[in-house]
């Protein structure tokens, strides 16, 4: 009966250390993707803004840093609302993404940290947690401030070559009958 005991005991012991390096193991496994999937996600050239289903901010990246120029400790656990304007959050929380699955777009403007007006494209899809079924959006920004002045400025050319156009095909109407 004792030498059951302990031999049962032992299998028991063998069991746990086996347990234990797996758990170990597992472990390992999990902060090497953890790691990887972290450097990925720094080094995405959008910013990635993570938000809960009350549209409070629960992360972001070093791009998304870059482009509004705050950091993430200034703004984790605040509305998404202090970074843009509360009609952009109204959209993304509006937005039956259950009918539409299509990623929401939005272009806006926006004021960075420094003072600087911001012209973002942003697009919006849903999250849902495996473990709680909790819903929540990842919203992808780029900065569109330069691409949005170019195009204001070759607008601007563009109208200016009508007017030049207009202007000698007026010059040339007038110039014709002072010429006979």
């Amino acid at each position: 009966q004792i030498s059951l005991n302990t031999l049962g005991f032992m299998g028991v012991a063998m069991l746990g250390i086996y347990l234990s390096e797996r758990l170990h193991s597992a472990r390992l496994e999990l902060d090497a993707a953890k790691v990887i999937h972290q450097s990925i996600v720094d080094n995405i050239r959008d910013g990635l803004i993570t938000l809960d289903e009350k549209g409070d901010i629960t992360s972001f990246n070093r791009a998304a840093e870059d482009i509004c120029g705050f950091g993430q400790d200034n703004l984790v656990g605040k509305s998404f609302s202090e970074l843009f304007s509360r009609s952009v959050l109204d959209r993304i929380l509006g937005n039956n993404f259950d009918t539409n699955p299509r990623a929401l777009h939005i272009e806006c403007w926006s004021t960075s940290k420094a003072g600087d007006a911001l012209f973002v494209g942003m697009s919006c899809s849903p999250t849902t947690s495996n473990d709680t079924g909790q819903r929540g959006y990842i919203v992808s920004l780029q900065d569109l401030t330069e691409l949005k002045n170019r195009e204001e400025e070759i607008q601007l050319k563009e109208r200016m070559a009508a007017m030049g156009e207009m202007a000698a095909g007026l010059a040339h109407e007038i110039r014709n009958p002072l010429g006979s």
